[in-house]
Parts: C-alpha cells; sequence; structure tokens
C-alpha cells in the first residue's frame, strides 16, 4: 500500500499536466501513488502518461466535466495512501515538497491537514498564498497574497486552512468530516473542508520548506465571470454551512461593507475590483456577482439540512470556532487593495 496519494484533477490543460506530473516524479520520496481523474478532456491530456514515469497511476476518465470537487471525491475514494495529496493540474512542486510537507504531521497532536507555501509560477518571488484567511461574510483571501517573499513566513505554524492548490491530508479526515461538497463544484470547496476539518477538532499545519509554484487561475482565467460566480454563490452556501448563528446574521454587513470598497476600488483605479475590471468586463463581473445571489436561493435547504449534520458530529465549541475566525480575519481594506 503507498504511503501518499496523489489526487489530480484535469480539464484541457495538457502541457500543465506534463509539467505538474514532471514535479510529482522528481520528488525525494518516492512511496506515492498518483490518482488522475480526467474530466472529458478533448486535448489529449492522458497521452502525457506515456512521457512521465511515475511509481503507480490509476486513470479516471469521465465522458463529461462532473465539475472540481466531484472529480477530486471520485480521486480519493480510489486512493489508497495513508495521506492524500490533492495537488491542481496547474501546480508545479518542488522537488523536496513532499517529504518536507509530510513533517508538518509530527508537529503536535490531531494534525490532519498540511499547507504549504505556494508562489506564482512566473513571479517566484511573489507569494500567492500561504493558507487563507477569512472575511466577515465568508469571502476568503490568500494570506501573504501579492507580498514579495522575503522570509517573513518561514515558521511552522498552526493555521486556519489550506489551499486547495497543493495540500496533504490525513486519510482518516475524510473519513470523519465526509468528501468535498460537490455542490460546490468548483471554487471555495478548499476553504470548506478545510473548515469542516477543524470543526471536528482536526489541526491544519503551514509548513514553509515544502514549496510549491502555481500557475494561478489557469482554467478559467483571474477574471472570468464564470469563477466569480462560483466564488460568490459559494461563499453563501459556505457560511450557511458553518457560520455560527452570532456571525450569519452579520453577513448581509460584511457584505455590504465588502460591495462599498469594491465600489471605490473601481473609482480609485486600485485593488481588486479595479484589476477585474482592467482584466475583463466591469459589467460581465457585476452581473456574475448578481447572479450568483440568486442562484443561491434554491442551495439554502440542502445546506442547512447539512449545517445540522455538521454540528451534530463538531468536536469544538461554537465559541472555539468563533475564535478561530477572528483569529485569522481579513480586514476589507486588505481584501479589497
Amino acid at each position: 500500500m503507498p504511503h501518499v496519494s496523489f489526487v489530480i484533477v484535469n480539464w484541457n490543460r495538457k502541457a500543465l499536466l506534463e509539467e505538474c506530473l514532471r514535479s510529482l516524479q522528481r520528488q525525494t520520496l518516492s512511496d506515492f501513488e498518483l490518482v488522475l481523474v480526467d474530466n472529458g478532456s478533448t486535448d489529449g491530456s492522458l497521452e502525457c502518461l506515456n512521457r512521465v514515469c511515475l511509481p503507480s497511476v490509476t486513470t479516471i476518465s469521465n465522458p463529461d466535466n462532473y465539475g472540481f470537487a466531484r472529480a477530486v471525491n471520485q480521486g480519493i475514494r480510489a486512493a489508497r495512501g495513508r495521506f492524500i495529496a490533492l495537488v491542481n493540474n496547474d501546480a508545479v512542486l518542488d522537488p523536496r515538497w513532499l517529504e518536507e510537507i509530510l513533517s508538518g504531521f509530527s508537529v503536535q497532536e490531531r494534525v490532519g491537514v498540511c499547507a504549504c507555501k505556494i508562489l506564482f509560477f512566473d513571479r517566484p518571488h511573489v507569494i500567492d498564498k500561504v493558507g487563507h484567511l477569512m472575511f466577515g461574510d465568508g469571502q476568503n483571501s490568500g494570506r501573504g497574497h501579492g507580498a514579495v517573499d522575503h522570509g517573513q513566513f518561514e515558521r511552522v505554524e498552526e493555521i486556519l486552512c489550506p489551499d486547495g492548490a497543493a495540500a496533504v491530508f490525513r486519510a482518516e479526515v475524510f473519513e470523519s468530516v465526509g468528501l468535498l461538497d460537490e455542490d460546490f463544484f468548483a471554487y471555495t470547496e478548499d476553504i470548506d473542508i478545510g473548515l469542516r476539518a477543524q470543526l471536528h477538532g482536526w489541526k491544519c499545519v503551514y509548513v514553509p520548506t515544502a514549496v510549491a509554484y502555481h500557475h494561478q487561475s489557469a482554467t478559467l482565467g483571474p477574471y472570468a465571470p464564470r469563477k466569480f460566480f462560483l466564488v460568490e454563490r459559494n461563499r453563501i452556501w459556505l457560511v450557511l454551512k458553518l457560520y455560527p448563528w452570532a456571525e450569519l446574521i452579520k453577513v448581509p454587513f460584511y457584505t455590504g461593507v465588502r460591495f462599498l470598497y469594491a465600489l471605490g476600488s473601481l473609482v480609485s483605479g486600485q485593488g481588486r475590483a479595479a484589476r477585474a475590471a482592467r482584466g475583463g468586463s466591469a459589467w460581465a463581473t457585476f452581473t456574475a456577482i448578481v447572479r450568483a445571489q440568486f442562484a443561491a436561493l434554491p442551495g439554502i435547504p440542502r445546506m442547512l439540512a447539512k449545517r445540522r449534520e455538521i454540528k451534530s458530529r463538531r468536536r469544538i465549541s461554537t465559541r472555539e470556532f468563533t475564535d478561530l475566525l477572528k483569529r485569522y480575519a481579513i480586514t476589507v481594506r486588505r481584501l479589497t487593495f
């Protein structure tokens, strides 16, 4: 039985997938298997397996794009390792990534998830994410995102949750908290599983010596309206599932503040909303976010049912979870600008 199972989902990214798989081939630890789930690619993506030598490979070929979350779950079910490494096909791992990240599980008891340092592939001196921070309405932002990496995140430490581009989970985590939420389709599912793990008493540790390089938003593009739609809809479902009631009633206020700051970003020409407007259509982005509010409505009963199930099995108190959200909070100004 392999010690680690890599689960990688691919959809029409042949060149990036091969680059990712070659970084697996260069790992200093070789006791792993690969479970590759292809979501109906039409570009011949799986052909690259003939050019990469890996210890053990299982492929699952879907006839259509089933969505990221569902495909990951297919991979997890097929995985045999004690640890499951979820890696995006647009990530490239440092040769010591696996060896280093596994060391995080011995830091303290109940470590169920380990996160790594993720840098931009085309700007390897700039941080993409070193874990996540949360705004009051459930919007998340990469910790350290956009900062020059000058050694400010070099400590092994506990964080809130990992980024799904490259992280390792104990297989037991999925056994105890369940798999990724397939209703999400794509985006925010890493935050959801990370927070559910926290609610079940699992800790997440950041390991800075495990480094990955990320081609950011290679699937849809950083400013695609479809991405904004999914992120906004899934944010609403996330808070309905997981946030304590005392925090949930504040969510509309926080969202209003976030939208006001986004307007300020557009007017000033600075910040994320301004970059999104330059990178695509401001009107398409706006309509995608509005559509997301309405698209979230039919899913409310399902999310509330999941909320009850999660509450019945959680291992930390409401106060402890609220303290976690506050400890890893991001201000609206930092989120926007």
